[in-house]
């Protein structure tokens, strides 16, 4: 549940025949302005994955640090990304977004989890001690 006022302001930024200029010119020249500019058109449909992704967040883990990890993996998306694949662009960045916000998810809780045995063990080691 992405707060309302980000979503808001969410809307995609450039027409149709824009965006496909921007493919084709990032394609031959891998410039950062127009990877930057496409970053900036697809924010929502990393907004709307991660929204998607929220219910399956471990106790204690700020949406924020998905949102983070969302736009991690919508970077990675678009460096990747081949206009010659003939596949929706938003289709392959949900993958990419999707798997850096699962990836930032698992390290949440593996390492909540290794907290948890490490005081576990310590309250063992106290018990036995006495």
């Amino acid at each position: 549940m992405v707060k309302a006022t980000e979503m808001e302001c969410m809307e995609p930024v450039y027409t149709e025949e824009e965006v496909a200029l921007a493919w084709r010119r990032y394609s031959r020249t891998r410039d950062s302005d127009v990877r930057d500019r496409l970053i900036e058109h697809y924010l929502p449909v990393m907004y709307e994955t991660v929204d998607r992704m929220v219910e399956d967040l471990p106790y204690g883990m700020e949406i924020d640090e998905m949102l983070r990890w969302g736009r991690v993996g919508l970077i990675e998306a678009v460096m990747r990304y081949a206009v010659s694949l003939e596949v929706p662009f938003e289709m392959f960045c949900v993958r990419y977004i999707r798997r850096a916000a699962l990836d930032d998810m698992a390290r949440f809780a593996w390492s909540r989890a290794r907290r948890q045995v490490c005081q576990t063990a310590e309250t063992v080691a106290r018990g036995v001690r006495k």
